[in-house]
């Protein structure tokens, strides 16, 4: 990827998110996730990721997921 900045992935905590955020991390890259309350975050946590606690349904959660991130995945 050419990008280097933040990448923000959202449905992180499913399979597919999952192993989109493990490649990114081996990639060296910088991630923050998007991750709804109660969510199983360990291995998001193992990789070094940086959660957000939020809702995709609310402006302002989004608003700050975005802040500072140059990509966003969403799965």
């Amino acid at each position: 990827m050419a990008h280097k900045g933040k990448v923000l992935v959202t449905g992180a905590t499913g399979l597919l998110g999952s192993h989109l955020v493990q490649k990114l991390r081996g990639e060296g890259r910088p991630v923050r996730a998007l991750v709804r309350a109660g969510s199983d975050v360990r291995f998001l946590e193992s990789l070094g990721v940086e959660l957000l606690r939020g809702d995709l349904t609310n402006a302002n959660d989004c608003r700050l997921a975005v802040e500072g991130v140059s990509l966003v995945f969403h799965s």
